[in-house]
């Protein structure tokens, strides 16, 4: 979409594409830098049912399953640029409702911590108060010795480059340019070199506190990965901690049930049932 001029393009060249690579390829074939891109990675062409759709390679509207709708749609994205602004009825009382909006938002106390560390600041929050699922579900709250390598304080002073607003005119612009330089962490130097947006809370409770990873570097590689695949995090970082625990503990002490991966999904029978309950 060119301001008031739409085109439908074979997105045969981008297909297959991670968002990232997509974006740059589709932005390269149109010539501008500056588009905004709303797409779709390798989840949404597939039909993963909860495929999200990532704007601009960090931004997911996720959730709902959009993705899977767009690749149901064989729609790879859609690219936008625009230049005539945008009609508003009332231009003064506008901008004197913004204004009044934005003081009440800069008094509120909450205010000046999502600006500095974003979702990341409810991380100790949600453990005092036992909303923690630390190693899907079996317990409400972190370790201490591993809750501090998961507070907003570490990865403020470890990786933390600079504060960034994904839009413009955000008032609070919570997000956090990082960068990994591999001494970080025990598992950093796997991503040296990785750069951009850093995770937010959600990453953190899924596989940082989920998967038991309380790793920032770890859990910043997978964010990236989520979105680069265009995975809602949600629902994906609920299935993967469900997924270690299955394979780890489903059917433990009985000989013919462990490790046997039919046992994920299928309940024994009444026969079956007593002989696992004799061993």
């Amino acid at each position: 979409i060119d301001d008031g001029r739409v085109e439908i393009r074979d997105a045969s060249a981008h297909w297959g594409k991670g968002v990232k690579e997509a974006t740059r390829s589709i932005r390269s074939e149109l010539g501008d830098t500056d588009a905004s891109v709303a797409c779709i990675g390798q989840a949404g062409e597939n039909l993963v049912s909860y495929a999200s759709v990532t704007v601009t390679e960090e931004r997911s509207a996720g959730r709902t399953g959009a993705g899977c709708v767009f690749g149901s749609k064989n729609l790879k994205a859609i690219a936008v640029r625009g230049s005539k602004g945008i009609p508003v009825y009332n231009p003064k009382g506008f901008l004197e409702a913004s204004q009044e909006i934005y003081s009440r938002l800069k008094a509120d106390p909450t205010h000046w911590g999502f600006r500095k560390v974003g979702t990341l600041g409810v991380v100790g929050f949600y453990d005092r108060i036992g909303g923690n699922a630390y190693r899907n579900n079996q317990f409400s709250r972190v370790p201490p010795e591993k809750l501090k390598t998961m507070l907003a304080r570490w990865f403020v002073d470890n990786m933390k480059s600079y504060d960034f607003a994904c839009s413009t005119g955000c008032t609070i612009g919570c997000c956090q340019i990082c960068e990994v330089k591999g001494h970080e962490s025990p598992l950093a130097s796997r991503y040296r070199g990785l750069t951009g947006e850093g995770p937010e809370y959600f990453t953190v409770a899924t596989f940082g506190m989920g998967c038991d990873i309380p790793d920032y570097a770890a859990i910043t590689h997978l964010h990236h990965t989520c979105n680069d695949y265009g995975l809602d995090l949600g629902e994906i970082g609920g299935a993967v901690p469900f997924l270690m625990i299955c394979r780890t503990v489903k059917g433990k002490g009985v000989s013919w049930m462990e490790g046997v991966s039919l046992w994920h999904y299928r309940s024994p029978n009444p026969h079956e049932y007593r002989q696992a309950l004799a061993e």
